[in-house]
């Protein structure tokens, strides 16, 4: 009898044991997300995601990328505005066709974070103000 409440112990035992790993794993996957090393940098820029957004601007000695897991943020400057713009012209090409009237289709009634995705009015969504400016110099050439 008391061999048996021994073994019976041991298991118990066993099984207290897997069951606090696993809750301690599981404390673990369930962590929150940190950057631990900040830094005043320069540029940036936005990500978003149904999930996520990630926006991010000042300073910028600090440009490199950050990974974890099946994450990734790659630093950098935010691009200015270079010269002459030319309305319309979403995929840069220098002229507004029917790739860019493709980009603004696709991407039609989303929030998106930069005009290279067809917000051509910096509106945050593409709609028909965007639609229309395209539409307006199509054909053109900058």
């Amino acid at each position: 009898m008391i061999y048996a409440l021994k073994q019976l112990e041991r298991r118990f035992m066993k099984q207290f044991v897997r069951a606090t790993a696993v809750l301690m794993v599981a404390h673990a996957v369930n962590a929150q997300y940190a950057i631990e090393h900040p830094t005043i940098s320069a540029g940036g820029g936005a990500l978003v995601t149904p999930t996520y957004a990630v926006v991010g601007t000042i300073g910028q000695p600090a440009a490199g990328s950050l990974a974890g897991g099946t994450y990734a943020l790659q630093g950098g400057f935010w691009a200015g505005q270079t010269g002459e713009s030319c309305p319309g012209d979403v995929n840069g090409s220098q002229t507004i066709d029917l790739d860019d009237l493709q980009i603004v289709l696709f991407n039609f009634g989303q929030n998106v974070p930069s005009s290279t995705q067809g917000d051509l009015d910096g509106s945050g969504t593409v709609d028909l103000d965007d639609l229309q400016l395209l539409l307006f110099n199509f054909g053109m050439s900058c």
